[in-house]
């Protein structure tokens, strides 16, 4: 009996059995706990089963609707599809007969238009829409639109143009938004001049097209911006005043060069180096030579006083010496006066080997930036191609700056050392000069004593 309700409970499952039922004592009790539990499954079924259908019954509805709307809307497509195969063919035989009654005109609009892109092109370029920049934005229209130009648009198309000739003829005054050299945009009165130049009490400015007007960041000559101040205040009907001609490209071309300063730090380390060696020998030249024609002067107002020697310079300090050793004979007196001359020979030659050798120097280091210069730009030809001239630049600025700058040096202090030294051989000239005349002087005298002495 024990091993038949292990079976039925092997069978029927004892999981069916809630944890917190007690297990039955008897055979009976086990047989009515599990018909009750088989009825309670087949109510929670039958639950299962209409909800389900249920559900099935929803799920068709929703199906059944969302056909109709299907069918709806491929109803509403065909119908909109028809209206525009309709609304195409009604196009096309618009556009048929839009160009059989436009007929020539079709060309002369293309031409409007083409007139239209040009002349908008043009005015952005212009200076003049500096002032009237809200005429590109009425003309961009024309030139974009492929719809036939209305006669209100025909005619500001005539307008404009006629106002570019007029305007490039006037000058006048107007209020626009400058951008100064700090990058600050502030409203200011500006001036223009036709189509030339526009002008402020700071200086000439530059047109951007899109963009307020700027000032050069690198104007003319102190003299032109003077000349343009002039005639901003002159009241006469006409007065002088500088242009470019070429719109602005000039002044543009004009800031974009360098200044001296920049085309030696071009020259680099060995531009550099030229620059300091020239300063050097052309102060040390030209501080000579101011010398030199001051002892030139003193020697000259020593010749005209022979008998007051004075030691402030080198003839008076010659002349003294022989006052002094004029008792001694002839010999001696020449030995005192070649010492007293060759004392002042280094004097009168000082700096002058200085000068010779900067003046040497000089374009030999400007032959070494150029070996330098062109050692760069091979190193960049080798490491970037020759793509790109720009990336040479560099090597070949250093290379012909420094040339330059050598033969820039070396020039002046050639000049220099030849007037140094022809104005020093010129005072030696003339103490030897002197010196001979005063050894013969002397020997006259020397004679004649010797002379009377015998006569007597």
């Amino acid at each position: 009996m024990k091993y038949l309700l292990l079976v039925l409970m092997a069978g029927f499952g004892c999981t069916g059995l809630a944890a917190d039922q007690p297990v039955p004592g008897t055979p009976q009790q086990l047989l009515q706990q599990i018909l009750q539990q088989q009825q309670q499954q087949q109510t929670l079924n039958q639950q299962r089963e209409a909800a389900f259908l249920k559900a099935q019954a929803q799920q068709a509805k929703l199906l059944a609707e969302a056909e109709a709307a299907l069918a709806q809307t491929q109803a509403e497509n065909e119908k909109l599809q028809q209206t525009f195969d309709e609304q195409a063919e009604s196009l096309i035989s618009l556009k048929q007969t839009l160009k059989q009654r436009s007929g020539h005109l079709g060309e002369l609009f293309g031409q409007v238009r083409q007139l239209a892109n040009d002349a908008q092109t043009t005015l952005q370029q212009s200076l003049i829409t500096a002032q009237y920049p809200e005429r590109i934005t009425q003309l961009r229209p024309l030139s974009e639109t492929k719809q036939l130009p209305t006669t209100h648009q025909l005619r500001q198309l005539w307008y404009e143009l006629q106002r570019e000739m007029t305007a490039s003829g006037e000058v006048t005054s107007f209020t626009v938004p400058v951008t100064s050299e700090g990058g600050k945009t502030e409203k200011k009165e500006v001036t223009r001049v036709g189509s030339f130049n526009v002008v402020t009490t700071q200086g000439y400015l530059r047109y951007v097209p899109d963009g307020p007007l700027q000032m050069l960041a690198s104007q003319p000559s102190s003299s032109t911006l003077a000349q343009m101040k002039s005639w901003l205040q002159s009241k006469e009907a006409t007065a002088p005043l500088t242009i470019d001609p070429t719109q602005g490209d000039v002044l543009n071309i004009l800031q974009q060069q360098p200044t001296w300063v920049e085309r030696w730090q071009q020259g680099g380390v060995v531009g550099m180096i030229i620059g300091v060696l020239g300063t050097i020998g052309m102060l040390l030249g030209v501080g000579r030579l101011l010398q030199l024609m001051l002892i030139q002067k003193k020697v000259k107002q020593q010749l005209a006083q022979p008998a007051s020697p004075q030691q402030n310079n080198p003839l008076g300090r010659v002349l003294a010496v022989y006052h002094q050793q004029q008792t001694k004979n002839l010999d001696q007196l020449e030995l005192c006066l070649d010492e007293a001359i060759m004392h002042e020979v280094p004097k009168l030659e000082r700096w002058q080997g200085t000068v010779k050798l900067l003046a040497g120097v000089a374009p030999l280091m400007g032959l070494l930036g150029t070996v330098t210069g062109m050692i760069v730009t091979f190193q960049t030809i080798t490491l970037f191609g020759t793509g790109d001239p720009k990336l040479m630049a560099a090597g070949i600025s250093q290379a012909l700056i420094t040339t330059v700058l050598g033969l820039i040096a070396a020039i002046p202090l050639l000049f220099l050392h030849t007037a140094i030294s022809s104005r020093s051989k010129a005072l030696i000239q003339v103490l030897d000069k002197q010196a001979a005349g005063l050894l013969a002087q002397q020997f006259i005298q020397d004679h004649s004593a010797v002379t009377t002495q015998r006569v007597a």
